[in-house]
């Protein structure tokens, strides 16, 4: 009974936050943690005692990105799919870590598989938003404003390394892209465009 439109992953994930947000306010728990995660991911024994202890640690953080890791060795995947999966890490790692040296204040993962956060932060920030593709990414960066915010690098999730046609850009449709033949993962952004990036940032006046 959903609409075709709205139809898709940041529906999916605004349905469940959305239930669990209610479901914390029915039983009263101000304190109430939410964890965005995928199906076919899997994780290290350790993931919960991780998460809870770090917000335990940090009572004043909002929300915490977690370490993510592509598995490309076991279960073994197609040769064509290890390959890409790989190049498309090393992708994000670079941006993010690129971003970081520019001065962005704001260099993070944004993963959907990978993230937890405090109710409150959620429903002061409006919510996960419908987007078919790029929800973790624009929720996340909502996130950010509210300040106080880290990573969990205790424990590890991986995400299934997978191609999909169900979105039109982020993991799955990379891999997917790939797999067909398209060179775009033997590429990343230029160094030289955050060079130029980083005067801005040093600067508080601009």
């Amino acid at each position: 009974a959903l609409p075709r439109k709205w139809a898709g992953v940041g529906w999916a994930r605004k349905i469940g936050m959305d239930e669990a947000v209610k479901q914390i306010n029915t039983n009263n728990y101000p304190d109430g943690l939410i964890v965005s995660f995928d199906a076919d991911s899997t994780v290290l024994p350790n993931y919960f005692q991780a998460i809870e202890s770090a917000f335990e640690n940090n009572p004043e953080f909002n929300f915490f990105t977690i370490h993510f890791e592509h598995p490309f060795a076991y279960p073994e995947p197609d040769p064509i799919i290890r390959e890409g999966i790989i190049r498309y890490e090393l992708h994000m790692r670079y941006y993010k870590n690129t971003m970081k040296w520019c001065g962005y204040p704001h260099a993070i993962h944004t993963v959907g598989s990978s993230f937890a956060l405090k109710a409150s932060a959620y429903v002061k920030q409006g919510g996960m938003n419908r987007r078919k593709a790029g929800e973790d990414f624009y929720f996340l960066h909502k996130l950010v404003l509210l300040g106080h915010y880290g990573n969990i690098s205790s424990t590890t999730v991986f995400p299934a390394a997978r191609q999909s046609n169900r979105v039109p850009f982020g993991t799955g449709a990379a891999i997917k892209k790939w797999t067909e033949g398209d060179s775009e993962l033997n590429f990343t952004y230029s160094l030289e465009a955050f060079s130029n990036l980083k005067p801005l940032f040093s600067d508080p006046s601009q």
